[in-house]
């Protein structure tokens, strides 16, 4: 297969399930920036169910904005709280420490653009989850060499995320209270199955 999928940040798991059953994952940088979606949010658990991180942006709250001109805003220092809230949430988990170094340079480097902060984490996530395929980043994209691409961008959205059925189940730190979360951001797969998240995304 091969898609054509949004960037995201954290991507989600079904993001992740369907990027393992392609040989190309292509994202376009000239996308439009669209609001309410997984390009500036992750989604993780907590002891009292979800929590959803964002990533504020400049100026590219405008929707007609191409994702690589969406700057990040550093106004508030959300790296901070993001930080936090993972540690928190994942420090009972069985492989955080194992990641941990990687993870911690997004909560301490600068980046200018959200789309260049996003792919700096999937090239990470890769290498960590073992995904064998090739991403590749367009500017455009002619509609020839979109028919040869299966489309998934903005399938699944934070207000509807739950009804992606990724058949990834998997011990949670929080399941016993919350009971189970399903397509979570894939670093709630990676810390608490490490290794083996590979195979479950396959």
């Amino acid at each position: 297969m091969n898609i054509l999928i949004e960037i995201q940040s954290f991507p989600s798991i079904i993001w992740y399930k369907n990027s393992f059953k392609s040989r190309y994952t292509n994202l376009l940088s000239c996308d439009a920036y669209k609001k309410m979606s997984f390009r500036n949010r992750y989604l993780i658990a907590g002891s009292n169910g979800l929590i959803s991180l964002s990533i504020p942006v400049e100026q590219g709250r405008n929707q007609k904005t191409a994702m690589k001109d969406v700057r990040i805003s550093y106004r508030q220092n959300w790296q901070k709280i993001h930080r936090i809230s993972v540690l928190s949430c994942y420090n009972k988990s069985p492989f955080l420490d194992y990641y941990r170094d990687g993870l911690e340079k997004f909560y301490s480097g600068k980046w200018n653009f959200l789309f260049d902060w996003n792919m700096e984490i999937i090239l990470w996530l890769n290498q960590v989850l073992g995904y064998q395929g090739e991403v590749r980043v367009w500017e455009t994209i002619s509609e020839v060499e979109k028919q040869s691409m299966t489309d998934f961008r903005d399938q699944f959205l934070p207000k509807h995320y739950m009804r992606a059925d990724t058949k990834v189940v998997y011990p949670q730190v929080f399941e016993d209270r919350t009971g189970f979360q399903p397509n979570l951001s894939v670093i709630d797969l990676l810390f608490n199955t490490g290794p083996g998240a590979k195979s479950l995304l396959q």
